[in-house]
């Protein structure tokens, strides 16, 4: 990680918007006795050995701002904008509440299934670990309407790990359990950011409602023209050129009046790259294959070319962009220079979720900074790292464990 700058002025606010979600990751074999009935077609026992195991996640908006404000929290204020059932507010609170005397690992012990201690009822005036009144009241702005937003769905995503023996355990399957979220509500967040002083704007879209035409407009009118110019946008979105994001880069657009601004960064993974462009070969040794150029200049909204005659295409002017692909190397542009980061830090890795958005959140973080004067090559380069360590590292607590699947049983 980068070495930090000075503090800058705390009424510096930068906006992270979109899809929030709480992420478990269950590791389970199958399971065969006599004294249970009623198995259906396959019994899995889930195969954690303690009962804190770290099961349980942030994901999506709420990890940026826990990765954005370990290292930027001394120079920036933060506003966290989603959608989630309004009875679940304080929770969510309290588990973005910064660590202090190892709080943190009790508070994620409140979300374990082994236990139903998760039901304890956390408020908004006290610590239920200290006792103490609660200081810690971040801006979190919920969209849900007041009418539905109890009959919302606080997003829950769980991963099934299956193991065989003493074996490494692969993905079996993967459950969501949401509710799609309507009729978005958003006069809180008109008041919070009207009057707020905000350099950056970070866009998580996971397709899950939240980000949305109506939403982009909504910020668009409240933070009017300009503030809108000085403002640095950073994006990353599942869905291939979204109507919101086309709608976004035209507003810059015409926005501008002495310059071209452009949405500062955006982030793609390998699914998106690989929908876009179908299987195909990123590179050739260091050189960058045909596809890796094409989505490239695509995504930064330069001339496309068909048989050498020049098709219109999106233009969305986006002027960096990055893409984190699944073997742990990054294709980028930034302007007119394309990179090709294939110093790997070693083999995809077990548990490896997490990793695009650490990706995204650490090149957010070296960009405003601006340890590296604008080196693009360098930020990518050190984000990639970071999103490996942070896969490696989850990998590595999984494989610590010790591991007691049914076929390892001896009588």
């Amino acid at each position: 990680m980068p070495e930090k700058k000075k503090a800058q002025k705390k009424d510096h606010i930068i906006l992270v918007i979109g899809d929030w979600f709480i992420d478990e990751n269950w590791l389970v074999a199958k399971h065969n006795t006599y004294t249970s009935t009623h198995t259906g077609d396959v019994h899995y026992l889930i195969k954690h050995e303690k009962i804190g195991k770290r099961m349980t996640s942030l994901c999506g908006v709420p990890e940026i701002l826990e990765a954005l404000r370990s290292n930027l929290g001394k120079n920036y204020s933060f506003i966290g904008v989603g959608v989630w059932n309004i009875y679940d507010s304080d929770i969510l609170r309290c588990i973005l509440c910064p660590d202090e005397d190892g709080k943190r690992k009790q508070r994620l012990e409140l979300m374990t299934p082994y236990t139903i201690k998760g039901l304890k009822e956390v408020t908004s005036n006290e610590c239920p670990y200290t006792k103490s009144r609660c200081e810690y009241q971040p801006l979190l702005v919920n969209l849900a309407s007041k009418e539905i937003g109890q009959e919302c769905s606080t997003n829950h995503i769980i991963r099934i790990f299956e193991g065989y023996g003493g074996g490494q355990p692969h993905i079996a399957s993967r459950i969501d359990w949401e509710i799609p979220s309507a009729n978005l509500d958003y006069k809180d967040l008109e008041k919070t950011i009207r009057r707020k002083n905000i350099v950056g704007v970070v866009i998580e879209d996971h397709n899950k409602g939240t980000v949305t035409m109506a939403t982009i407009t909504k910020i668009i009118e409240t933070l009017g023209e300009e503030r809108i110019r000085k403002i640095k946008w950073y994006i990353r979105s599942k869905l291939d050129n979204p109507p919101w994001l086309e709608k976004l880069t035209k507003t810059l657009r015409n926005m501008s009046k002495r310059r071209n601004t452009k949405i500062r960064l955006r982030v793609v993974d390998n699914k998106l790259a690989m929908h876009k462009k179908g299987p195909r070969k990123w590179r050739y040794g260091m050189e960058l294959g045909r596809a890796s150029l094409e989505i490239l200049g695509e995504l930064t909204g330069d001339q496309m070319y068909k048989h050498g005659e020049p098709v219109n295409g999106k233009n969305l002017h986006t002027e960096r962009i990055a893409i984190l692909l699944d073997d742990n190397t990054v294709i980028s542009k930034d302007k007119e220079s394309c990179f090709n980061i294939s110093d790997t830090y070693g083999p995809k890795q077990l548990i490896n979720i997490g990793r695009t958005t650490r990706f995204f959140s650490d090149l957010i973080y070296q960009d405003i900074m601006n340890n590296y004067k604008g080196d693009f090559y360098t930020e990518c380069y050190n984000a990639l790292h970071c999103a490996f360590e942070w896969s490696r590292t989850a990998s590595q607590a999984w494989n610590n464990e010790k591991l007691f699947f049914w076929g390892d049983f001896k009588a």
